[in-house]
């Protein structure tokens, strides 16, 4: 791929997962497998008076597995609660 005379040599592997009504996109480095996450075992670190939603779950379960996380929703969908 080139753009304005530089060359850009890809890195990063984007394999799609589809899990529960999600789609996923998850971005590694090219020399890099993708694993599979691990179920949390034991008590969450904070408990809600409610049911996390699939992307929210998901998301919490990429943070317990040591990855990094970006959820991209819309307005009041929860995003907050992964933040926490």
């Amino acid at each position: 791929m080139q753009s304005r005379g530089r060359a850009f040599i890809c890195t990063l592997t984007i394999h799609i997962v589809y899990m529960m009504c999600l789609c996923l996109q998850v971005v590694i480095p090219i020399e890099e497998q993708l694993e599979e996450m691990k179920e949390v075992e034991g008590d969450p670190a904070l408990q809600f008076p409610f049911e996390l939603d699939s992307f929210q779950k998901e998301a919490v379960k990429c943070v317990e597995n040591h990855q990094s996380v970006l959820v991209s929703a819309h307005t009041s969908a929860g995003k907050t609660v992964v933040a926490k």
